[in-house]
């Protein structure tokens, strides 16, 4: 027999109607429309799957989520897929996904693949509405109301006779008993599929007539139906009405999501979201969202974030702020906030750029300006003396506030003088107060001064504590950190150990050291030493804007990109060696700060702990309480994935490619098929995305992490053939790392001649074919280096043989000729004659010297050369009564030369020097010399007759220097111009062996 129970829901009461709140007061909130890549801004479906991603089923496709970038599955790049319009999710057992779609269902497997599942009985009208998973294994489908068990093997119909075609069915949910819980637009069914039939519903008074828009079984395992407008509870067999109070107009229960924190999310039908937390209701207005919104759908994912998929505005995505913020919104009198202070009364003061702001325990603002009385809007320090008399440091003085009057106190000199810094109570009574010209206190009335006269190391007080034990710490800008005790002054500054002579904040915790906030790190000063930590022992920032330590233990540092918290017994646990780096947790503004940036270093106190033990900073943006009780942690940490590989540039694995990644996988390639390997990565989160850190190993390769910051790519080249392991882990923006992370192991395959097997086979022939072949070769090299001497031998003899035949032989022969003249005309020339024969004998004994030098091993230097050629040009333009002016460095490079390179550039260098003595009829000649890197240049000037070298035929002088310096690798250059003279420069590469032109 058939049953059908309503739902049994009493009218709720209500005593008056209050308006939805502003969402974006205590959450983030974010949308994705089809201009940030969602595929269409009508959304039926969100899922989380197990692997991180979310799902979105639209009206025009399917779409993957990483938190960054969204990517599309449509019947154009997913063959498998018959309609676009996408209308379930649902994720069974064994992690496939499940899609629902106006002609089918659609199963997406672990591995990245796609199979169709059509309801035949339907087909082509099978439009898969509604999903469920079911425990033991596939999910449930609802398709034309009729509900259907949908396996890997395909659609089950045995449960196609329960009769639900009588109601379009709205909700589904299987129970722990395995039943079905069904909601229709009339009333709410359980289903037993093992007997195929409709069983009643204990507890629950029938009621026909009450639609069903949602059913939903949260964290703790209490089921929730919403219908209606009304909403029951299940929980230990009990059927419970929750009453919920009237918000304005009428607006009806739509979709339901819960949290693991136990946070029940009901929508609405007016674009609103009402919140349950311990029998509480509070309803909000979703911005961006008409009145007459629908919501399709709502989902909490595991970072406790809530998902709206609307019909109009697209996809919502809605994060609680932990952290409490108080704006110009809240009746703070400027966002710009600098120093915070909490009185005795329990009022929580604020001074900002626009004046004081008072907070009181009731939670109402009272602003203060110069209208009131203050002595400038500007506030930089607060205080409170034992009288209960506020001071409040502006940049033009003093206010004092008491008994609801101000006051003004001025300190004599310019300007500066009345730059206020910080306000300190002294445990004696009275103030101390900092300045950006000295240090004062007043006690008992009187006021005292302390400038650097009086042993102040720095005249700008940014920073004042009086310590337990009665000393006063002063920090100042540049000058260090001073003590005061008994009257005088110590300094303690870099020198000393201090991480940077400016100091911003002070803290004594109790164990009585001092922690110092400075410009360039964190510091602890205990037993007169000091230990120092930076961003090299992991802190965020090394500049410290103010310090705060709370009942645990923890530190919670301010600086100009945020707050983070660590703890002082890891920071004792890094100074002792005993862990390499302290962790942090920082939070900016996606953690509900207003401003990633605080302020300090020229205001006190720049944070404040209040007596119930939250934790107070200014930023620029307002002034943020933190509950240490209840930090902003998110302790999930982002699951990474390897979404593809490529080798050589081709895809071998990821969803670019016939097989996708997942925690099992292994990777074979082929051989050379890694050249380049390259691995894209990811980390899914919904929460800062962009700041996700990643680090990465490739066992085999990597003996250690490797630290990629924010990088989503690693990548490899020439791998050697054999077994390795590719390992990437990802942190969220707080720095919470995931444990496991995601391993892929790999094979590359090797080259027939690469194996073990070819190897030691090869190995043995190869070593007897080396030994002959060794031998062998042994005897080619001794002929070879046997002809090699011979032939340079002969080269050798040739080249000296070339110089006497050039120089003494055909000076001999003139000798000769000379002689023979001579004894034929002895009556007629005998002078003339016997000057040539002379001349000729000198110029013999001129080239032997030359060729014998250019034989020394003792002038082989460029620096001999040089001496060389000036020697001979002095000689030479003396004897031609030529002035002669020589350019030299101071030293020349000892760099050895050929016996070739000094003979050819000597002898070119004669040749222009003879030319400048016979035929330019110059008065001057200038010889320079330089050595620039391996060049040696020598240029020879005179200021003689000029020619064109353009319109010249080049005779045998030209010739033979341009040929003499090509021969050893070297050139020729020559300039002349008409009344300008001649330039001749040659060029020699020096400390390595010359080329000549005959070489190969």
């Amino acid at each position: 027999m058939l049953a059908v129970l309503g739902l049994g829901f009493v009218p709720l009461q209500s005593a008056g109607a209050s308006p939805p709140l502003d969402l974006e007061s205590e959450y983030f909130h974010r949308v994705w429309k089809q201009e940030h890549g969602l595929p269409d801004n009508r959304v039926y479906a969100v899922l989380e799957t197990r692997d991180g991603y979310l799902w979105i089923a639209t009206t025009f496709g399917l779409a993957r989520f990483d938190g960054r970038q969204f990517t599309h599955f449509n019947p154009i790049n997913t063959p498998e897929m018959m309609s676009d319009d996408c209308l379930a999710l649902a994720e069974d057992v064994a992690g496939n996904l499940w899609i629902g779609t106006t002609m089918g269902a659609l199963r997406r497997d672990p591995l990245g693949r796609f199979t169709l599942h059509r309801i035949t009985k339907y087909q082509p009208e099978d439009a898969v509405h509604l999903l469920a998973t079911a425990r033991d294994g596939g999910v449930w489908a609802v398709v034309r109301n009729e509900l259907f068990r949908l396996r890997d093997t395909g659609p089950d119909p045995g449960v196609t006779e329960v009769g639900l075609a009588t109601d379009f069915a709205t909700a589904l949910l299987e129970l722990q008993s395995g039943n079905l819980l069904v909601g229709t637009d009339a009333d709410l069914r359980q289903v037993d599929p093992s007997k195929r039939r409709l069983v009643g519903i204990d507890n629950l008074t029938a009621k026909p007539g009450v639609a069903i828009a949602d059913i939903h079984r949260s964290a703790d395992g209490v089921v929730w139906v919403a219908g209606d407008g009304r909403l029951l509870s299940h929980a230990s067999n009990q059927w419970d009405q929750v009453v919920r109070p009237r918000f304005g107009q009428p607006a009806g229960f739509s979709r339901l999501a819960s949290d693991q924190d136990g946070t029940l999310w009901s929508t609405t039908t007016n674009g609103c979201v009402d919140r349950l937390v311990d029998g509480e209701w509070t309803r909000y207005k979703i911005p961006g969202t008409p009145e007459n919104e629908r919501i399709y759908c709502a989902y909490v994912d595991r970072e406790g974030s809530l998902w709206l998929g609307t019909e109009y505005s697209g996809l919502h995505w809605i994060r609680p702020k932990k952290v409490r913020a108080y704006t110009t919104k809240d009746g703070l009198v400027h966002d710009n906030t600098w120093t915070v202070h909490e009185t005795r009364d329990g009022s929580m003061w604020v001074g900002t750029d626009g004046g004081l702001s008072r907070l009181s325990p009731a939670g109402q603002f009272q602003n203060f300006t110069q209208a009131d009385g203050l002595v400038r809007d500007q506030i930089r320090a607060l205080a409170e003396d034992d009288a209960g008399t506020l001071w409040i440091g502006t940049g033009l003085g003093l206010s004092l506030f008491s008994n609801g009057q101000l006051t003004t106190h001025r300190f004599p000199g310019d300007h500066a003088a009345n730059k206020i810094r910080v306000v300190t109570p002294s445990r004696e009574g009275g103030v101390w107060v900092g300045t950006e010209h000295a240090l004062h206190r007043f006690h008992a009335g009187e006021w005292r001064t302390f400038r650097t006269e009086d042993e102040l190391s720095a005249r700008d007080v940014r920073a004042i504590l009086e310590s337990r034990s009665g000393d006063v710490w002063i920090g100042t800008l540049g000058g260090g950190l001073n003590q005061f005790r008994d009257g005088r002054f110590r300094v303690w500054k870099k020198a000393d150990g201090l991480s940077s002579d400016s100091v911003w904040a002070l803290h004594e915790d109790d164990e009585g050291a001092l922690w110092i906030g400075t410009a360039q790190g964190l510091n602890r000063f205990k037993d007169g030493k000091f230990t120092v930590f930076t961003t090299q022992q992991g802190l965020p920032s090394d500049l410290v804007n103010h310090i705060l330590e709370d009942d645990r233990g923890n530190l919670w540092i301010s600086h100009d990109r945020g707050i983070y918290r660590v703890s002082k017994r890891e920071l004792l646990a890094v100074a002792g060696g005993k862990a390499p780096i302290a962790e942090c947790v920082s939070f900016g503004v996606e953690d509900g700060l207003p401003s990633n940036e605080t302020n300090g270093q020229k205001s006190q106190p720049a944070g404040w702990r209040s007596r119930g033990g939250r934790l107070w900073f200014p930023t620029t943006k307002g002034v943020v309480v933190f509950n240490p009780d209840d930090p902003p942690d998110l302790p999930q940490p982002p699951r990474p994935i390897i979404e593809q590989v490529r080798a050589n540039g081709r895809p071998v694995m990821g969803t670019a490619s016939p097989t996708g990644v997942d925690s099992e996988s292994r990777l074979e390639l082929a051989p050379g098929s890694a050249s380049l390997l390259e691995f894209d990565y990811t980390a899914i989160t919904f929460v800062a995305p962009d700041k996700a850190r990643f680090k990465y190993r490739l066992e085999g390769v990597d003996t250690d992490w490797i630290d990629a910051g924010t990088r989503r790519l690693a990548s490899y080249s020439n791998l050697s053939p054999g077994n390795y392991r590719f390992q990437v882990t990802a942190a969220n923006h707080q720095g919470v790392w995931h444990e496991r992370g995601h391993t892929l192991a790999i094979y590359l395959a090797p080259y027939f001649y690469q194996t073990w097997t070819f190897r030691g086979s090869s190995l043995g022939g190869v070593i007897g074919l080396s030994v002959i072949a060794y031998r062998g070769r042994l005897r080619e090299l001794r002929k070879i280096h046997r002809l090699q001497q011979l032939a340079a031998l002969g080269e050798e003899r040739m080249r000296i043989a070339r110089d006497l035949h050039d120089g003494i032989g055909a000076n001999l022969t003139r000798i000769n000729s000379l002689a023979e003249k001579l004894g034929e005309e002895a009556h007629a020339l005998p002078d003339t004659v016997a000057r040539r024969l002379a001349d000729t004998t000198r110029e013999m004994a001129g080239a032997l010297r030359d060729i014998i030098w250019a034989a020394s091993p003792a002038e082989a230097t460029a620096d001999g050369l040089v001496a060389r050629i000036c020697q001979q040009a002095e000689v030479l333009l003396n004897e031609a009564g030529i002035r002669c002016r020589f350019d030299l460095p101071d030293n020349l490079p000892a760099i050895p030369l050929t016996a070739e390179q000094r003979h050819h550039f000597l002898l070119a260098a004669k040749e222009a020097l003879n030319n400048a003595t016979r035929h330019a009829a110059a008065t001057e000649v200038r010889v320079r010399a330089r050595c620039e890197g391996s060049t040696l240049e020598l240029v020879i000037e005179d200021n003689g007759r000029s020619f064109d070298p353009t319109s010249v035929r080049e005779g045998n002088g030209l010739r033979n220097m341009r040929s003499r310096m090509a021969s050893v690798g070297g050139e020729f250059q020559v300039e002349s111009k008409v009344g300008d003279g001649t330039r001749v420069c040659l060029r020699l590469t020096i400390g390595q062996t010359a080329t000549s032109r005959s070489d190969p």
